[in-house]
C-alpha cells in the first residue's frame, strides 16, 4: 500500500516511525528545517524512561511527495486549522480508491474534508498514543493508546478496505481498532482533549498532574459541561464511563506533554478554537452556557505565543 504521510510533527512522527518498519511504501509531504533534519539524519526517537534508547529511521526508509506520486492511503496529521489546504494536496494525489485519514484534534475538520473530496473519501481517526515533538524530526514515546479509524458515517461498502488498513497497522504496533461510526469517535476524542489540553497548558504541567486536585475538579467539570454540548448534537455519552476513559489516558500518558502544550512552548498556533471555540460555539447555537469551556478558551489564547 502507498501511503502518505502529510505533516510530521509528534502524531506524523509516530506514523513514520511505526509504518517504516514494515513493508509499507512512504511518501512524505514535510517543509522547512524538518525536512532539511530528515534529510541529514532521519528521524530519532526517544522512549520515555529510557534514556539509554535512541531510534532513527534513516531516510532510506521514506520519500518525498512528488507531482506523479499517486497514493492509496493519506493520513492527514497536521493542525485542525491547515486541513483545508492539506486535503487539497491530498486530493491531487489519491488512487481511484484511494482514502484521506483524518487524525486532527478538534471538530470542523471532517466537514471542511467531505466538502473538498467528498464523504466516500474521507475517514474519521483519533490518535490517543503518547508522544511528544521534542524539536523538529525527533519525537519521544510517552504512552500506549491506539489508533481508531472509521467512516464519517456508516459504510458497510469500505468494510474490506478498514481491514486492510488496520492489517498494516496492527503488524506496526499502532493498536487499531475500527469504528462503524468515526464522527462518534471524534466527538469522544473531543471531549477527552477538551479536559485534558487546556487545562494542562494553562497549568503549564504533563497530563499524569491532572489527576491530582484542584486540576482535576477542573478536567472534570469541562469535561461535563462537554458532554451536555455532544447531547444537544445528538452524540450520548455516559458521564461515568468517559471520567473512567480520561483517567485511563491520564494514566498511561502520564508523563506526556500535551499538544497544546507543545504548541505554546514552541511559539506555534494552537488548536484550541477548534476544541474550545467551536464547543462554545455549539452551545450558543442552542442557547447553553458553557462557562468552564469559554474560560479555557479565553485563558489558553492569552497565552498564546503567536501574531
Amino acid at each position: 500500500m502507498r501511503v502518505g504521510i502529510f505533516g510530521i510533527g509528534a502524531i506524523g512522527g509516530l506514523f513514520l516511525h511505526r509504518l517504516s518498519g514494515i513493508e509499507s511504501e512512504l511518501h512524505l509531504l514535510v517543509r522547512g528545517v524538518t525536512k532539511d533534519l530528515l534529510d541529514d539524519r532521519g528521524l530519532l526517537v526517544h522512549y520515555d524512561g529510557h534514556p539509554e534508547i535512541l531510534e532513527v529511521v534513516p531516510p532510506q526508509r521514506f520519500q518525498y511527495l512528488d507531482s506523479s506520486t499517486t497514493l492509496d492511503l493519506v493520513i492527514v496529521c497536521g493542525k485542525n486549522h491547515d486541513v483545508t489546504e492539506l486535503t487539497g494536496i491530498a486530493s491531487q494525489h489519491l488512487g481511484e480508491n484511494g482514502k484521506i485519514l483524518f487524525v486532527q484534534n478538534g471538530i470542523g475538520h471532517l466537514e471542511r474534508a467531505v466538502n473538498i473530496v467528498g464523504k466516500e473519501k474521507v475517514l474519521a481517526g483519533c490518535v490517543t498514543h503518547g508522544v511528544t515533538c521534542l524539536s523538529p524530526g525527533e519525537i519521544r514515546l510517552a504512552g500506549t493508546g491506539e489508533v481508531v479509524i472509521g467512516p464519517v458515517s456508516p459504510d458497510a461498502s469500505i468494510t474490506g478496505l478498514l481491514e486492510a488498513i488496520c492489517d498494516i497497522f496492527e503488524r506496526a504496533e499502532l493498536v487499531p481498532r475500527v469504528v462503524v461510526d468515526g464522527s462518534i469517535a471524534v466527538w469522544r476524542k473531543l471531549l477527552l482533549n477538551l479536559a485534558i489540553n487546556p487545562v494542562a497548558s494553562i497549568a503549564g504541567v504533563e497530563n499524569g498532574r491532572l489527576l491530582e486536585s484542584p486540576l482535576r475538579e477542573v478536567s472534570v467539570g469541562a469535561l461535563i459541561e462537554g458532554i451536555e454540548v455532544a447531547r444537544l448534537e445528538g452524540m450520548i455519552f455516559d458521564v461515568h464511563d468517559l471520567v473512567g476513559d480520561l483517567e485511563q489516558v491520564l494514566s498511561s500518558t502520564a508523563k506526556n506533554r500535551c499538544s497544546m502544550l507543545q504548541d505554546i512552548i514552541n511559539g506555534r498556533r494552537t488548536e484550541v478554537d477548534a476544541i474550545c471555540g467551536a464547543l462554545v460555539a455549539k452551545a450558543e447555537s442552542h442557547g447553553f452556557a458553557v462557562p468552564r469551556i469559554e474560560t479555557l478558551w479565553n485563558l489558553v489564547r492569552s497565552i498564546e505565543n503567536v501574531t
